[in-house]
This record gives C-alpha cells, structure tokens and sequence, in this order.
C-alpha cells in the first residue's frame, strides 16, 4: 500500500515539474518572438515606420 502511495506522487510531482518548465519555456518563447524587441514586434515597427496611406477618400453626396 505504501509503494502504490509513493509511486503516484511521483507521478504527480513529474507532472508539475514537466509543466512548470513548458509554461516557463513558452512564456520566454513567446515574448521572444511577439515582444518588441522579438522577430515579429521588429517586423510591425518596421513596417509602420514606412507606412504611408495610398487610399483614396470618397464622400458619398445625397
């Protein structure tokens, strides 16, 4: 009886441990690639910098 106890805290343990490492691993994935300093927050500032309106503003007359 004790040896099943033992062996699903373990289990248990192995399980939080697992999770607290992918948690933290796509937090610091995550603010790698979307933050500001990250490969997609540098490609939006990149492309708002340069952003100039080419569209044409109509005005609809009654």
């Amino acid at each position: 009886m004790n040896q099943k106890g033992q062996t699903s805290i373990e289990y248990i343990l192995m399980i939080v441990i697992v999770v607290t490492i992918a948690t933290s691993a796509f937090k610091l994935i995550g603010a790698r690639i979307t933050g500001d300093q990250g490969f997609i927050g540098q490609y939006i500032a990149s492309f708002n910098k340069g952003f100039t309106s080419n569209y044409k503003v109509f005005t609809l007359r009654r």
